[in-house]
């Protein structure tokens, strides 16, 4: 995992926009959470992103 300055700068080159920029900073902050945590919060968003309401 880089740091937070280093993740700004691998995604300027995609010209988000300045909620797309934050919207990232914060997913970039789950970085410091415990890996479980991690692992559910990703289990999660995979069954909400493949569920049949978000089609």
């Amino acid at each position: 995992t880089g740091t937070l300055s280093s993740y700004e700068a691998a995604v300027e080159p995609f010209l988000p926009d300045a909620d797309v920029k934050d919207a990232g900073i914060q997913l970039k902050r789950l970085d410091t959470l415990p890996q479980k945590a991690k692992e559910s919060i990703l289990k999660l968003t995979d069954k909400i992103i493949r569920s049949p309401l978000c089609a």
